[in-house]
């Protein structure tokens, strides 16, 4: 299939459908979504957590060994 033969509409479908396969594949619980809109009311949803934002161990320390 040659890119002159996909509309834009059909193209976003399509790259939607495989961005969900590829996060449910790596185990990512939402799809991306991040207000729930229930009538007039918005609310924030859920994210998942953020691998860049988890705290690391602490680093050792260099020092004088007891011997």
């Amino acid at each position: 299939m040659e890119l002159a033969d996909w509309s834009p509409t059909e193209a976003a479908t399509v790259l939607s459908k495989w961005k969900k396969k590829l996060r449910a594949a790596f185990g990512a619980t939402t799809a991306g979504v991040t207000h729930l809109v229930f009538g007039a009311t918005t609310f924030p949803a859920p994210n998942e957590t953020d691998p860049s934002r988890v705290p690391l161990p602490p680093t050792p320390h260099k020092g004088a060994y007891d011997v």
